[in-house]
């Protein structure tokens, strides 16, 4: 009789196939837990940066349908515990198992992208950002320039840099220049910030464009016309990213050199406060 539980072996190698899968869609730097007395490589993990959340788990059981939960350290447990289950409920995901450590079901990229992002933009009144934040030396202020942004490309393409091509956010500085490159005032309200055209999309525009030699003031415009952000309600980034699924893509047929608002104008938000175009 043939067991139906999953080998150790079997497990590990799923668990890596979904943990490269959460780091090329998701963009997101995957660990795991290799330890011999602890998950010995079934478990992947990304770090959520909010307080007493230790990380959001993908775990590969015996049954062959590894499971999503999130970690919550056990100084904070009763403190976090309710917030973080009420967060991810809120965005239409329900608790299956009601443990130390809270269980959302079975494993797929959506559900895992839903809850991730439901406590990474949770707001800090209701789930407090991490203070924690590791930084090297620094040498040097952060400007906004995209011929810098095209270099770490060539740069990448021309040295074969795998691991640095796989830090997508990291390469376009998605995240660190919202003065220069939002397209509108974040209020109270209008507080998601969401990228016009997708990180993803952008970072592979760019790879394409740079293993095909393209001329870096070429590449610099791409970057300059496309990496942009509106704040928007938070409603009108679920209808933008889940209804519509138009997370890491843009609309059917569009293409570089189109309305960069074409994600928003197929979920129908219109652009409160938004700045003059040439001061950006």
């Amino acid at each position: 009789m043939t067991s139906s539980r999953n080998t150790l072996s079997e497990r590990q190698a799923q668990i890596r196939q979904i943990g490269d899968a959460i780091q090329r869609k998701l963009e997101l730097v995957v660990c795991y837990d290799d330890s011999q007395r602890g998950r010995n490589g079934t478990l992947a993990y990304v770090n959520v940066p909010k307080k007493g959340v230790k990380r959001l788990e993908v775990v590969a059981n015996t049954s062959g349908k590894p499971q999503i939960c999130v970690a919550i350290h056990n100084s904070f447990r009763l403190e976090i515990w309710p917030k973080v289950v009420e967060l991810i409920e809120e965005a239409g995901i329900s608790l299956s198992r009601d443990q130390r450590n809270p269980h959302f079901g079975d494993f797929s990229m959506d559900v895992f992208e839903r809850i991730y992002t439901a406590l990474k933009d949770a707001p800090a009144e209701r789930l407090a950002d991490s203070a924690e934040r590791v930084v090297g030396k620094k040498l040097f202020d952060l400007t906004y320039s995209p011929d810098l942004i095209v270099g770490r490309y060539v740069y990448a393409i021309e040295n074969k840099d795998q691991a640095l091509l796989n830090m997508a956010r990291t390469l376009l500085e998605s995240d660190a220049h919202d003065a220069v490159i939002s397209v509108n005032r974040k209020t109270t309200t209008n507080n998601y910030r969401e990228h016009l055209v997708p990180c993803i999309c952008l970072h592979n525009e760019l790879i394409k464009m740079a293993v095909d030699k393209k001329h870096p003031k070429e590449m610099a415009e791409i970057v300059r016309e496309n990496l942009k952000i509106a704040n928007i309600l938070p409603v009108e980034a679920r209808k933008i990213d889940i209804e519509l699924g138009l997370r890491t893509k843009m609309p059917r047929g569009w293409h570089f050199g189109d309305d960069v608002y074409a994600r928003l104008s197929a979920a129908g938000v219109e652009i409160a406060g938004a700045f003059d175009d040439d001061a950006l």
